[in-house]
């Protein structure tokens, strides 16, 4: 079934990406000694080139147009490349955030602060597309949000 597939590459793209960012989060307090916005530059360089790396290689068909109906880079409106644009801001900004907080706060504390990011797009897609959270969603904000809560009071 595609659907049961889809689920769970996603959620093994999720544990590869958590593995990735503890080791970021244990890394970042080795490179003290390293402005946070050099260590922003250098490793969003790295990951830019990664992936395009490996976009080039797997997705041969958004820029080599198969069709008539196909889209491919060459073909998206500007209104797209705004869009990109944004997001690629709002994710430089991201790390850029993230780098000055694990400068103020332990990693630990940290890791636990950056749970809230489920907590968040619940909520931003409550707001933005009229989501109904599961009763399991709203359980699972109750206890993301108390652990928050209780690493930050325990500082």
């Amino acid at each position: 079934n595609p659907t049961n597939l889809n689920h769970s590459l996603g959620g093994i793209f999720a544990l590869i990406s958590a593995i990735f960012q503890a080791f970021y989060l244990i890394g970042g307090r080795k490179l003290k000694g390293y402005p946070a916005k050099t260590l922003l530059v250098y490793s969003t360089l790295c990951g830019v080139i990664s992936l395009g790396i490996i976009s080039l290689i797997f997705e041969r068909n958004f820029y080599i147009p198969t069709g008539t109906l196909h889209q491919s880079i060459f073909t998206l409106s500007p209104f797209i490349w705004m869009v990109i644009l944004i997001f690629g801001l709002d994710n430089f900004l991201a790390w850029l955030f993230l780098n000055k907080g694990l400068q103020t706060v332990k990693a630990g504390t940290s890791s636990i602060i950056l749970l809230s990011e489920p907590v968040l797009a619940t909520i931003l897609g409550i707001i933005f597309y009229n989501e109904v959270p599961q009763l399991t969603s709203i359980l699972g904000i109750l206890i993301i949000s108390s652990g928050i809560l209780l690493a930050t009071k325990e500082k």
